[in-house]
């Protein structure tokens, strides 16, 4: 392949790194940008039903932080302010998805499980002339009808910080055209495969194309001597939760497995 599809190089390295220790410390990190997110304050589990979120637009393949986007919650739309960020109050202990759009970008939409402890985060968007270079280089013609799939696959250090899991086999029961996994070691930076690698600052992404919009049960089967996997945050268990995909947009979420 002479010309590298940069952007499924930004796709699979800059999307949320999750390093999530606890209730006393909820710190997400923008994985590959430079820059830590600052945590919140903690809001009193026992005189509040929700949680507080602050969550950024992303453009993938800057990364840039993108002002004036529509993001929308239970049917409530917020615009991000000068900052790229809108702040909302999430239902705790609840599964949830938060989508944003913008003019030239493909719909994205983030699966996310909340808990007692705040959040700071972000949806990604990458632009449909990025996505139709991609499509075109591959040989693979996107279609409108279906969807783009995003799964990152982290382990925990003995701090609970988040880790990079290489070694994993990710899969769909629904179909989809190609399975792209990050790889530096790579020219063209990502290999047809659906086992997540971490050399060289790969991010443990797998990225599905052309996803059966629908009902969709994701599948993580991680290397030893991990056995377990849920959905990033809490203790849900991947088969126990099947994600919704929509036509036409890009849908990420972070898998964590001990």
């Amino acid at each position: 392949m002479s010309k590298i599809p940069f952007i499924l190089v930004v796709l699979s390295s800059t999307l949320t790194a999750c390093a999530d220790k606890g209730a006393s410390d909820t710190e997400d990190t923008v994985a590959n940008s430079g820059d830590s997110v600052d945590s919140v304050d903690s809001v009193d589990s026992e005189t509040s039903d929700t949680v507080t979120a602050d969550i950024a637009a992303v453009d993938g393949l800057q990364p840039l932080y993108i002002k004036d986007v529509p993001v929308t919650f239970d049917g409530e739309t917020t615009i991000t302010d000068e900052n790229g960020y809108v702040r909302l109050q999430l239902p705790k202990n609840s599964a949830l998805t938060i989508h944003a759009t913008a003019p030239g970008y493909m719909n994205g939409t983030l699966l996310l499980f909340t808990l007692d402890e705040t959040i700071k985060t972000y949806v990604q968007l990458i632009t449909t002339a990025a996505r139709d270079a991609v499509s075109a280089q591959l040989g693979i013609p996107y279609d409108p009808t279906k969807g783009i799939v995003g799964i990152q696959v982290y382990s925990r250090d003995e701090a609970g910080g988040a880790v990079r899991l290489a070694g994993a086999t990710v899969d769909l029961d629904v179909a989809y055209s190609v399975a792209l996994a990050s790889d530096n070691r790579s020219p063209a930076r990502f290999v047809p495969s659906n086992v997540t690698v971490t050399e060289s600052e790969s991010t443990a992404q797998i990225n599905f194309i052309n996803v059966t919009a629908g009902t969709v049960n994701v599948t993580v089967t991680p290397p030893a001597p991990y056995t377990t996997c849920t959905w990033y945050r809490g203790d849900t268990l991947l088969e126990d939760y099947a994600m919704e995909v929509a036509a036409d947009t890009l849908t990420t979420a972070f898998v964590f497995c001990e």
